[in-house]
Order: C-alpha cells, then sequence, then structure tokens
C-alpha cells in the first residue's frame, strides 16, 4: 500500500505539514528534482515541490487494480491551498467506489471533445500533407459545418445515416447524381477518420476504450457504390481533339493537356511540376514521393515528342516562376483547366477529363502491346506484389523503348509528324 495516501510515515518521508497559504509559500524551491510533502490533516492531499513550481496533488490506492492513483490538482497561485484540499478530498472519495480519477476525467473529455477539436488533434498527430489537409478541410466544410462545434459523443448513427442520404441527393446546377453520391463517400470516409482516431486516442490506462455514450458512431451506413468508368479519347477523335487543343489561348494549359496524354500522369502532378524536376539531358521527370498520388517517387521517360516540347517552353521559361505550366497569378501553376476543356468540348464533342487523357495513354499502352508491369510502373499505379516484383527487371531502356512506342502511335493517330530519331 502507498504509504503517502495511507498516512503512515516512512524513512525518508518525513515531510508532512499542515498545507496553506503560509506554509506552502515559506517552503523553499528545490535546485533539482522533485520534493514531496503530505498534508498533515488530510492523508492523500500532498504537494510537488520542484525548481520552478508548487503543485497540489492527491493520491490514493486502488486495492483491486493494485496501483496507485496520482492526480494534479493545480499550481500554487492559480488554485488555494483550500481549494485543494476540497477537489482532493472529493477526488479521494473515488478510492472507496475504486475508481481511477484520471480515467474518469479521460471519460469527460471525451464526452465534451468537439468535431473540430478532434480534427485539429488529428491533423497534428497524423503530420498530414497540406493537399491531404485541404481535402479533408473541403470535405468538413462542405457537409459537416454544422457538426464541427458538436461534442462528438453526440453524434449518433442515425443522425449520420441521415446525413449520408442528404449529401447523396444533393444534386445542385453544376453537379449530377454520380458527382453527389461520390462527396457523400468522400465526406463519410473524412467523418469516419475523424471518430475512428478520436475513439483510439481516448483510452484507459490499461489500453481498453473508453466507454463513450451509447449515441457514439462506431459503425457507419454502407457507402454509396461507385461506377467504375472508363471514358477515354477514342483513337478516331484524337485528330480532331488535337486540333482544337492547339487553338487553346492558354500555351500552359495546352501543353499540360499533351503532357497528361503523352505521360498519363495525374493532372496533380502535372500542372505542379517544376523545372528542378526536369532533366532534358538524361530524358525524363523525377518526381518526389511528395509529388505523387502512391507517395512512391517516380521517373517520367521523355520521348522525342516530350523533350521537343519541354526545350521549346524552356526558351520563354519565367525564371521568377518555378512552375512548368505556369497560372496568370504571379509563382503560382495552373489548376483544374475546366474552362479551356469545355472549349475543346464545345469545339469537337469530344468530353473529357485529364484523367480520361490517363486512361487515353493506358489504352494506347495496352494497343501496342505493352507489357502489363510496363503499363503499370509507366503510369505510377499503385503496385500490388506482383508488379513490384516486376519492376525489378524492368530495366530503363525497356520503360524509354516502350514510352516511345506509345507517343509514336499517338502521334500516327494525332497527324503529328515526328523526328524519327528517339530522344
Amino acid at each position: 500500500m502507498n504509504d503517502f495516501s495511507s498516512g503512515q510515515q516512512s524513512p525518508g518521508q518525513q515531510n508532512r505539514i499542515r498545507l496553506n497559504k503560509t506554509s506552502v509559500e515559506a517552503l523553499p524551491n528545490q535546485e533539482s528534482g522533485q520534493k514531496l510533502y503530505r498534508d498533515a490533516d488530510l492523508p492523500g492531499f500532498g504537494l510537488r515541490v520542484t525548481a520552478s513550481s508548487k503543485t497540489y496533488i492527491c493520491e490514493y490506492w486502488l486495492a483491486e487494480k493494485k496501483k496507485s492513483v496520482r492526480f494534479t490538482l493545480g499550481k500554487h497561485g492559480k488554485i488555494t491551498a483550500e481549494e485543494a484540499r476540497k477537489k482532493a478530498r472529493q477526488l479521494l472519495g473515488y478510492s472507496a467506489e475504486g475508481l481511477d480519477a484520471n480515467e474518469k476525467k479521460r471519460s469527460v473529455k471525451a464526452d465534451q471533445t468537439t468535431l473540430n477539436e478532434v480534427w485539429l488533434q488529428y491533423k497534428e498527430v497524423r503530420e498530414l500533407r497540406p493537399k491531404t489537409v485541404k481535402v479533408y478541410e473541403s470535405a468538413l466544410r462542405r457537409g459537416l459545418s454544422d457538426w464541427l462545434d458538436l461534442p462528438i459523443c453526440r453524434i449518433t448513427r442515425p443522425m449520420i445515416k441521415a446525413r449520408q442520404r442528404e449529401l447523396g441527393k444533393a444534386v445542385g446546377p453544376r453537379s449530377n447524381p454520380e458527382g453527389a453520391t461520390e462527396n457523400s463517400n468522400q465526406i463519410m470516409r473524412v467523418l469516419r477518420s475523424m471518430l475512428i482516431f478520436a475513439r483510439d486516442e481516448y483510452v484507459t490506462e490499461d489500453k481498453r476504450e473508453l466507454r463513450l455514450p451509447d449515441g457514439f458512431a462506431t459503425g457507419f451506413p454502407k457507402a454509396y457504390a461507385k461506377k467504375r468508368r472508363h471514358r477515354r479519347i477514342e483513337d478516331g477523335d484524337l485528330a480532331s481533339w488535337y486540333k482544337a487543343v492547339m487553338q487553346l489561348q492558354s500555351d500552359s494549359v495546352r501543353d499540360m493537356l499533351l503532357v497528361c496524354l503523352f505521360t498519363g500522369m495525374r493532372r496533380g502532378e502535372a500542372s505542379n511540376l517544376t523545372w528542378d524536376k526536369i532533366n532534358l539531358k538524361g530524358g525524363f521527370i523525377q518526381l518526389r514521393p511528395a509529388d505523387t498520388k502512391n507517395n512512391e517517387p517516380h521517373r517520367v521517360y521523355l520521348s522525342n515528342f516530350l523533350v521537343n516540347l519541354f526545350e521549346e517552353k524552356e526558351l520563354y521559361r519565367d525564371d521568377l516562376n518555378p512552375f512548368v505550366f505556369p497560372s496568370r497569378v504571379p509563382g503560382k501553376p495552373i489548376g483544374e483547366p475546366k474552362a479551356s476543356i469545355n472549349k475543346v468540348t464545345k469545339a469537337t464533342k469530344i468530353e473529357f477529363s485529364t484523367h480520361d487523357l490517363r486512361r487515353t495513354y493506358l489504352s494506347i499502352a495496352q494497343s501496342i502491346e505493352a507489357p502489363y508491369a510496363v503499363s503499370k510502373i509507366l503510369a505510377n499505379h499503385k503496385r500490388g506484389s506482383d508488379i513490384t516484383e516486376s519492376y525489378i527487371t524492368v530495366s530503363p531502356e525497356k520503360l524509354r523503348h516502350y514510352q516511345q512506342k506509345i507517343t509514336d502511335r499517338l502521334a500516327s493517330l494525332m497527324g503529328i509528324a515526328l523526328s524519327n530519331e528517339a530522344e
């Protein structure tokens, strides 16, 4: 049994005084370490003195759990001795009930913690990338703004199901039913991450989950089914598509769309491309883990068409802007070129997105009979164990060879004359 809370005096624990304002302020601070003083009247009530502070504490023994519970009451100066004594007497009553005051405090904190507070803590603990933070904040703002100040324990399963249905039917003037369900799924994924984090964050010392109120949302409704997209630009449409793209006023948008088509790069990877990642002499683009969706480094090999494109762009490069495809805003890259895409669609009747260009690239790779592993590696698809093993055996020369073959096929379909010599 712990002598501090029992009232028994053992060797080395002769520091028993009546804790009040006068006696506490008369105690000297420690030069190093800490010193404990026990109250002469209330067993379990004490004071911890260090070099910089004097802090009231209470401590008691839990026989069933065979452990000592120490609870910090507050620093002297912010709380008086009598206030600390009153609080200690209340907490020491937990010992008779077999309750841990610290677990009680954590439980109360969990009951009061809001969704916004969980998000702020989640963001800090998980060390999210800026892009991920932006996605999460957008989802919370779009679909859960009225829940941010709500304690998480009051977010119930019926509430979540109702909100999911509401979001899934929220079709606006600029959206469609499929977009509404995808939006709902994303918001529900973010909410689920927040609540699972909260559940795991507020745990007892023996690693058991806290018994949060029955309404705490630990189960989620099934997500809306996501239709797998297969849209690409058909071979017979590529020539007219290319002609319309070349008529765009923005060189940045025009060239970025071509790079997406000829490399299979994702829109974010292409639009945020900076000159320091392009090695024209070596004939490749080197993307870092932070640049890619799967957080893996990726080397994009450049065909002769791409080398010529980047060499021409370099002639008119703005040294004050590091981005290959700069926007009109100084020092910023272009974003999603929806207006330009709409112009091309209006001129050609060909509907497409930047991700459709990636699917077109992969379709062309298949048409030239590029090996499955090669196609996946060139497009930087997330690799399973089968692809990882194949990746080891694929040489840079082989990847460069198939990149050029894809370019040759695209150029043939688009009516582009290429130099016979591949860079």
